[in-house]
């Protein structure tokens, strides 16, 4: 961050009192403090640089090597485990190795990873890995307004318009699996003439459709290296517009 952050800034963001993030950051028992509200402040300190708190500044130095990624839906598995092995190379060029998580990180802090990767999960399965990670949490093909993470997607409607033009048609369907991020699903068939599931598509017969499947012509390696560029913006906490927290690859 440019500027100095004070436990009066984390008060005002987390929506408490400045004697409540006393309470939380210096480990203190004289007052009652809830779960939620600890995790919430020690997770925010943490995200801008403020941590006095000898855990939350342990789990913000970013040594452990590993970072996590968190992807415990099936569907449109072919698309998904592209992003994977795509980020796991990437992640390699920069001396770190992927690591696969459980559920267990919807519950519990790991303290060995740097960062989290959630891909296509929903978004209260986001808040309960959030609410339990302390260091950058990073939403793959799901969309959050929360200024404190990052989410990032492809961009249907450049990947829409590029085959439409190659094809000449008028309507462009995609064939693809649920999306488990409800605002990311709902933005996808918005965009899309038709959203389509690999059996129902096989019997789907409009002539001025191009059907376009998950994953076809998408640059995974692009994906990779923007996902590891927030990584690192994250972990060093520089200050960029909440606007560019979501970011679309073409």
């Amino acid at each position: 961050m440019n500027t100095k952050v004070t436990i009066k800034d984390i008060a005002a963001a987390c929506g408490v009192s400045t004697a409540t993030v006393s309470y939380v950051l210096n480990n203190s028992t004289k007052q009652s403090i809830s779960e939620a509200t600890r995790k919430k402040v020690l997770h925010y300190a943490n995200m801008v640089g403020y941590a006095p708190h000898s855990v939350a500044k342990a789990l913000a130095l970013g040594n452990t090597g590993n970072l996590g990624v968190y992807c415990p839906h099936p569907e449109n598995s072919e698309h998904k485990l592209a992003i994977i092995r795509a980020l796991a190379a990437e992640a390699e060029k920069y001396g770190r190795r992927l690591t696969i998580l459980t559920e267990s990180c919807t519950y519990r802090n790991d303290p060995n990873v740097d960062a989290i990767f959630a891909l296509d999960i929903s978004a209260d399965e986001f808040s309960c890995v959030g609410d339990n990670t302390f260091v950058p949490l990073i939403y793959l093909e799901g969309d959050i307004t929360d200024y404190l993470f990052f989410s990032i997607a492809f961009d249907m409607e450049h990947i829409k318009a590029k085959f439409l033009a190659a094809s000449a048609k008028k309507k462009a369907g995609l064939i693809a699996e649920r999306f488990h991020c409800g605002k990311q699903a709902d933005k996808t068939a918005s965009i899309f003439d038709v959203v389509l599931t690999p059996k129902e598509a096989a019997s789907f017969d409009e002539p001025d459709t191009v059907l376009i499947k998950l994953g076809e012509g998408f640059d995974y390696e692009a994906y990779a290296r923007s996902a590891i560029e927030v990584f690192y913006l994250a972990l060093e906490r520089k200050s960029i517009p909440f606007e560019s927290h979501h970011i679309l690859i073409k």
